[in-house]
């Protein structure tokens, strides 16, 4: 009886055993081999000098059988390097991407997925920087255009563009130092903005301004070409050929004092000026409401004053008055002189210093005044004169 025990137990054993030898086995069959290989963490653009690379790639574990063909583990060996051609996040970086070599790799906008082209233009040592704009390098362009009055305008027509070549010379150079002799670049672009500067280079001048490789800033207002019509557009997309027009209201009729705008227009049209005065309304609508303090003149713009204070007192036109002095001599007499105002007789002191007298009733019959005084009237008093004189 124990001896069959033994047997039982030695046999339990060894099943134990046999067991946990093909787990092992199997777990170990089981248990996959990765590699890491180094992947970019962002965008990184074509020409990128890689200073400090352990911030622009991380590790990444990679199973045996999917273990890039070419890849790169140390970062120690892209310390230094310029990038080739632009990497994605999450690419691998090999060898012949810190190689100088020939081809053109061509980035592709992240947000949008719409991929650059090449375009070449046209540019001279000073304007580009005296050769210090290189493959790899991020620049603004603008155009400098005459206009039809004489003046020039200059306009940022793109922005923070990568320059893809200058003149022969496609690859960043490890080599310090300007280029020389430049004449022309290509610059990557998108359609819209390969439209746009095709139609700069015909319109006017380009020149590049370099850009640090830490400025990233798009200004979004910035004075543009327009693509269809070619003309110079500003902030507020009017052609720059022309002046910058504001509309404000101005009176169409006098409006007098203590009317009060409850229609403006009824009293206001809009007008355009080159500039507008620091006091006007600017707004029609802000015209609605509003009593009018002070006389606004036919074909004025309304000042902000108008509205102010209080309600000015209307005043009389000032009349106009009309003098005449008439002489009058009978025989051998000293004449007598006469003033009239408006057509009626005064009294008083003459401008001879004679006393100017009342009219006697056979003087009122010899000065026959006329209904309008600015006329000399032909009286009896030169009949008189001429027949004392005989």
């Amino acid at each position: 009886m124990k001896s069959r025990n033994v047997v039982l137990l030695a046999l339990a054993i060894g099943c134990g055993l046999v067991a946990a030898f093909l787990t092992a086995k199997l777990g170990a069959s089981g248990k996959t081999d990765t590699v890491p290989v180094l992947v970019a963490v962002k965008n990184i653009d074509q020409g990128t000098r890689l200073e400090k690379p352990e911030e622009l790639f991380t590790r990444k574990q990679f199973t045996k059988d999917a273990v890039p063909p070419e890849f790169i583990d140390d970062v120690n060996q892209l310390r230094g390097k310029t990038l080739q051609r632009t990497l994605r996040p999450g690419s691998h970086v090999t060898i012949d991407d810190i190689t100088q070599h020939n081809e053109v790799d061509l980035p592709v906008d992240e947000k949008t997925g719409e991929p650059y082209r090449a375009m070449g233009i046209k540019v001279t040592q000073e304007s580009s920087v005296n050769g210090l704009i290189k493959p790899g390098s991020r620049v603004d362009v603008v155009c400098v255009e005459r206009l039809p009055n004489g003046r020039s305008a200059s306009t940022v027509i793109l922005q923070y563009v990568l320059v893809v070549s200058v003149n022969d010379q496609m690859r960043p150079s490890e080599m310090q130092g300007p280029i020389k002799n430049v004449a022309n670049v290509a610059l990557a672009v998108k359609q819209q903005e390969g439209a746009i500067l095709a139609l700069a280079s015909k319109r006017g001048e380009l020149t590049l301004q370099l850009r640090s490789k830490d400025d990233k800033k798009i200004v979004s207002k910035v004075r543009t070409i327009d693509s269809l019509t070619g003309e110079v557009l500003n902030d507020a997309g009017q052609p720059l050929s022309q002046p910058e027009m504001f509309t404000i209201p101005v009176a169409i009729k006098p409006i007098p004092a203590g009317t009060t705008i409850d229609d403006p227009a009824k009293w206001f049209e809009e007008k355009k000026f080159v500039e507008i005065p620091p006091n006007a309304v600017a707004k029609l609508d802000d015209l609605k409401g509003k009593t009018v303090k002070k006389e606004i003149f036919q074909h004025a713009w309304v000042a902000v004053e108008a509205f102010d204070g209080e309600l000015a007192k209307r005043t009389e036109p000032a009349v106009l008055t009309r003098v005449h002095t008439v002489g009058l001599q009978v025989g051998g007499n000293a004449p007598q002189y006469y003033r009239f105002e408006n057509g009626m007789l005064q009294t008083g002191e003459s401008k001879t210093g004679t006393k100017e007298k009342e009219l006697t009733p056979e003087s009122k019959q010899a000065i026959k005044p006329e209904a309008k005084p600015e006329t000399k009237p032909e009286t009896p008093t030169d009949t008189k004169k001429d027949e004392g004189s005989k």
